[in-house]
């Protein structure tokens, strides 16, 4: 078993009929999280809002709202900007599974009608070369052998599955799987910089994107108990993925 940590997670929704209102950011903000924003961002003449703040009894981990007409997105993310020399994670994935289902299960309640539901997760795991983390994701890769000499490997594929929810809703479940690496350079302070020589970091990388079909057209009621157990059945098939990697 892998002990992913989590760049960020996330939650999509789009409207059955009509538009979001950004000015609802705040207010939706406020609700589901019962704190002020820190930040708020308002752009296009009000038609786009992002507001954040940090997330209650997490250190360096922060709720981000975007809102814009036609789609709302929820996000746990590391609060403030990585050097990009470096994973910025908020830590391991257990630990915000629960949190996140209960934020975004909130909203859901208090949320209009919706067309569209989605999820998302971008997890990583450090390793010591591309070697390791080639044998790490042959694991989570059943369907394909990673040839011994491969670099840049990408594999992407949707196994879409049947909701257990509701009949006849099938969900897309795309997930994409690579090894990456970032670079430390250190730096001389002389009159001519001197650059010495690079540290690397090589991690596994898995995204999830699971969600209910895009050409839906029948809405999802919000005061319905039914919606919070689809959004459940989603993250649930992500941490499976998560667990088990390319399933069918």
């Amino acid at each position: 078993m892998i002990d992913w940590v989590v760049e960020h997670l996330r939650l999509t929704a789009f409207p059955a009929t009509g538009t979001f209102d950004a000015a609802s950011s705040q207010t939706w903000f406020e609700r589901v999280t019962g704190d002020v924003p820190e930040q708020s961002i308002t752009q296009q003449r009000g038609a786009l809002a992002v507001v954040s703040g940090p997330l209650a009894k997490h250190q360096g981990v922060q709720m981000q709202l975007q809102v814009d007409p036609v789609a709302v997105h929820w996000r746990l993310l590391a609060a403030g900007l990585g050097s990009g020399s470096e994973l910025n994670s908020i830590g391991v994935l257990a630990n915000f599974e629960a949190p996140f289902k209960e934020l975004a299960a909130a909203w859901l309640r208090v949320a209009p009608a919706l067309r569209r539901l989605a999820v998302g997760a971008v997890l990583v795991h450090p390793v010591q070369g591309r070697s390791e983390g080639h044998a790490e994701l042959q694991k989570l890769l059943p369907a394909i052998a990673i040839p011994e000499r491969a670099e840049d490997l990408l594999y992407q594929i949707n196994r879409p599955r049947m909701s257990t929810i509701f009949e006849a809703l099938k969900v897309n479940r795309v997930t994409k799987f690579s090894v990456g690496v970032v670079q430390r350079f250190t730096v001389g302070v002389t009159e001519i910089p001197a650059f010495g020589q690079a540290d690397s970091q090589y991690f596994t990388r898995l995204e999830t994107d699971l969600s209910t079909p895009a050409d839906r057209r029948d809405a999802f009621r919000t005061d319905d108990d039914s919606l919070r157990e689809l959004l459940s059945e989603l993250w649930d098939m992500t941490f499976e993925i998560s667990l088990q990697g390319d399933i069918d």
